[in-house]
């Protein structure tokens, strides 16, 4: 029977659609529900024979489980003979069902499923194979980002297509050819592009348009010789993921958009807004019209739109830091279960409840609902049923959230457990609450905090109340205000379910009593408290813990060849390392090689996650190696629920190494030059300088500077870092008093700036407009003389200054300083009383051509033409001035 109510209209004799008188203005979603039911006369009231209505919730004690979002990510790119109808709502990130595959000689054609609903396209990213990739111009390999409308070709199905770059290096992988293009369709589509159906016209008809979806046409290089493809493409055939805004629906805020015209719509978060579309265009069972209360939707918008503050956020930026009360992000696939339990998910990201009445559904949002009824009195010759404490099945010790983490490339994360008042004795009886819709993990805080309030409120009535409450619909608020002895039933309630019903009727004069039998729970302002200072808790990367995810890719594969002494022997061996997954839990890391002439990865060794060194990093070696011979390595994570996707190490050539290796600091400030011979081999290509803290291992170097390409078996000498910078500082050389601002003793003359003793505390600066928040600046200048004591320093002006260390010396002083927020000025502070000469002040901002000053061990790497290591010669302990 109730099933029946979420489908039927069941009324006797009377019409209970609104008319326009009933639908004037209205305040609060319940009061929507109650207007049509108020304003009918006592007579039609009584001949309603099936209940007003019932909330949802209250029929879901047992709702089918509803996949989590990475389960669905992971089904959904399948193939199957009949795609899945799926809709994707919010911006978040969703992998493709290949609608078709063809090759064709070196070419791989495919149509990749993504929405079943036209799309925004904006905020777009792709990922293939689990590696970062964008798109580009064919032209030039420039990235761009590709935007609806613009002058861009992944829109344009008449084009030859946008290039898509791969950020990997491949064997034979050639720069300037076309090896992976596309076009995305966002549902206005009406053929496949213009290229695909001229080079295969066989395979395609211009009907092939899958037109109102959101679909991705691709042409790829499939990579030359059988044992090179598995490199190039990982998976069979490769998973393409795309992040971007989603389905566009109707703002009813938005005057402009027609609720029936989708091309009037635009994206948003809004989690009410996208509700409201599911619930219209889903393709199980659409309401609208007569079967909609739509203004209890429509009245709920704005709270969805309102700005929380988020407390830990707002604390690091040092400003108010909000977030929209209720966002959605995430994929319903319509083929996993009833209309209501698909649904419910997007209705518990706004903490709200759906409510049927009388076969028309309404939406109750997550805010506080005022009394609309005072209950003052029970019929007391039928049943009453109080129950002060719930079963501990529905009232656990603590409630334990699970959200779909945007921070985390939405993978499931989990909360720690938030306690339930007056709730379950038993420390272990926690419960798990899903919010797969969720992106934030502060709304996921709220709508657990919310939930666990909701659940230790745990009083329970059915009673039935006189002609006075027939105004009650489900999600009605009600005060109890009765005498003795029924003053336990005092208090607020909610109603779950309302059957208004006649009792007793007169025909001959056409007079009616009626009953109502409700069932309520507790109800309290208290379940949609929060107060963002002692609420909310901070949200650290241990949190951020995966549930049944798909594990990504492991970053930062690098793989050298080293030469071990094994009691007196040399052995050639290759070392590896890679980052071990923070993020996600892994039962170990399966690392495999193999000749990369070989077809087959035949060697394989296990780690350990516990294994993992003081830097993060997983390690290991395989060998002997062969001098000169070509390897191919992989690594992949494996966890309790879920495989990884492979990152390769491709062509590690075994003995690539320099000789006669040293290293001064340069001719030029900042600068190291490395002298050295460079192998006499095929494979080589150039060399990288790499540099650690002092005293560690080259597992824990980066790489600074550019590569630099130099020729196979010749002596070369290198100056790494920037030996021309510029200067930001417009005459450091101090030639005019007239480019500074001065305060205190500072003066310029004959090309030096002075601060005299005695004089008062000042500095010398300038204002400059290429200044960032947060970037860093590398300082330098000659000081000529100086007082001893604090004398004066490097300064960085902005809502905080920001000083460098005392220039207490004579000679050449350089120093690196962040900016502070609101930077707009850089110079020199004096102190008070303190004689400083200065010249030649230089300031530019820091970056990849830049060496970190201070001392540090430094390596020579070369590397070969596939962009891989060979073996690190060890430079020594340098310092960068």
């Amino acid at each position: 029977m109730r099933k029946w109510l979420l489908i039927s209209t069941a009324i006797v004799s009377v019409s209970i659609a609104p008319t326009p008188a009933d639908a004037a203005p209205l305040i609060g979603a319940v009061s929507a529900l109650a207007t049509w039911f108020g304003g009918l006369s006592i007579l039609a009231q009584a001949a309603i024979r099936i209940g007003a209505g019932v909330l949802i919730s209250a029929l879901l004690q047992s709702r089918q489980q509803v996949p989590d979002q990475p389960s669905l990510k992971r089904e959904l790119p399948l193939p199957t003979s009949t795609p899945a109808k799926r809709t994707v709502f919010g911006h978040c990130k969703m992998t493709g069902t290949p609608l078709v595959w063809r090759v064709d000689g070196g070419g791989l054609y495919g149509c990749i499923l993504f929405n079943s609903e036209p799309s925004a396209g904006t905020n777009l990213k792709i990922t293939v194979d689990g590696r970062e990739s964008a798109f580009a111009l064919r032209t030039s390999g420039t990235e761009i980002d590709p935007q609806p409308g613009g002058e861009n070709k992944l829109f344009d199905f008449s084009s030859d297509g946008e290039l898509v770059k791969i950020k990997e290096s491949f064997p034979d992988w050639d720069a300037n050819e076309a090896q992976f293009v596309a076009w995305l369709g966002l549902g206005d589509q009406t053929s496949p592009p213009d290229t695909i159906l001229a080079e295969m016209s066989s395979h395609f008809a211009a009907t092939d348009g899958f037109t109102g979806w959101t679909v991705l046409w691709v042409r790829m290089s499939a990579g030359g010789s059988e044992s090179k493809r598995p490199r190039r493409w990982p998976n069979v055939p490769p998973q393409i993921t795309l992040e971007m805004d989603w389905t566009r629906t109707w703002d009813p805020d938005d005057e402009a958009q027609d609720p029936d015209d989708p091309d009037t719509w635009d994206f948003g978060e809004n989690q009410t807004r996208n509700l409201l579309h599911a619930v219209r265009f889903n393709p199980i069972r659409r309401y609208d019209g007569e079967n909609l209360l739509t203004e209890t939707f429509t009245g709920a918008l704005a709270l969805a739109d309102e700005d929380v503050v988020k407390w830990y956020a707002s604390q690091d930026a040092g400003e108010t830091v909000t977030e929209k009360r209720y966002r959605v992000a995430g994929v319903i696939d319509w083929s996993k279960g009833e209309l209501k339990d698909l649904l419910q998910p997007m209705v518990d990201a706004g903490g709200g409840v759906l409510s049927i009445s009388e076969g028309r559904m309404a939406y109750i949002p997550g805010e506080y609902q005022a009394s609309v009824y005072t209950m003052t009195d029970v019929l007391r010759d039928q049943q009453i049923d109080f129950d002060r404490y719930g079963s501990r099945r529905e009232v656990p010790y603590a409630l334990k959230a699970t959200w779909t983490a945007e921070e985390r490339q939405y993978e499931t994360a989990e909360l720690a457990p938030w306690l339930v008042p007056n709730g379950s004795p038993n420390t272990d009886d926690v419960e798990s609450v899903a919010y797969p819709m969720v992106p934030s993990g502060t709304q996921a805080q709220r709508l657990i905090k919310r939930e666990a309030i909701r659940r230790g409120l745990q009083k329970k009535l059915s009673c039935t109340l006189p002609p006075s409450a027939a105004k009650l619909v489900a999600g009605s608020t009600v005060t109890g205000n009765c005498p003795a002895p029924f003053t336990r039933l005092n208090g607020e309630w909610r109603v779950e379910e309302a059957h208004p019903a006649a009792w007793l009727m007169d025909r001959d004069s056409g007079k009616v009593a009626i009953h109502v039998p409700v069932v309520m729970s507790e109800y309290s302002q208290d379940i949609e408290a929060w107060d963002p200072e002692t609420d909310e808790r901070e949200i650290l990367t241990a949190d951020l813990v995966s549930s049944a995810n798909t594990l990504g890719t492991v970053e930062n594969l690098v793989a050298y060849t080293v030469e071990v002494d094994s009691g007196g022997a040399v052995v050639l061996m290759i070392e590896y390392s890679f980052d071990a997954e923070t993020d996600f839990v892994v039962n170990e890391y399966i690392v495999e090689w193999k000749l990369s002439e070989d077809d087959d990865y035949t060697n394989r060794q296990l780690l350990l996650p516990e294994n993992v060194n003081a830097s993060g990093k997983m390690t290991g070696s395989f060998g002997p190696v062969t001098f000169g011979v070509s390897y191919d390595l992989r690594a992949v994570a494996d966890g309790p629920t879920s495989f990884g996707l492979y990152s390769y190490a491709l062509g590690i050539i075994a003995g690539l190494e320099v000789s006669g290796a040293s290293a001064t600091a340069g001719t030029n400030a900042g600068t190291l030059t490395v002298d050295f011979t460079a192998p006499d081999s095929g494979y080589f290509e150039g060399v990288r300088l790499y540099r650690a803290a002092v005293g560690q291992p080259f597992s824990s170097a980066v790489q600074v500077g550019a590569d630099v390409e130099v020729a196979a078996g010749a002596a070369h000498s290198i100056e790494f870092g920037d030996p021309n910078p510029g200067n930001l500082y417009a005459d450091g050389g101090f030639d005019a008093s007239g480019s500074h601002t001065m305060t205190g003793g500072w003066s310029v003359t004959g090309g030096v700036a002075a601060h005299s003793n005695p004089g008062a505390a000042g500095t010398i600066t300038q204002a400059i407009a290429e200044l960032t928040a947060g970037d860093t600046y590398r300082f330098s200048v000659t000081v000529g003389g100086t007082d001893t004591g604090v004398v004066g320093n490097f300064r960085l002006v902005g809502t905080t200054d920001v000083d460098g260390d005392n220039l207490d010396s004579t000679g050449m002083h350089r120093q690196d300083l962040v900016a502070p927020a609101g930077v707009t000025d850089a110079g020199l502070w004096a102190a008070d009383n303190k004689a400083l000469s200065v010249d030649l002040l230089v300031i530019h901002g820091v970056d990849s051509d830049d060496i970190p000053l201070g001392a540090a061990d430094f390596w020579i790497v070369p590397y070969a033409a596939t962009g891989t290591n060979g073996t690190p010669t060890a430079l020594g302990t340098k310092t960068i001035t």
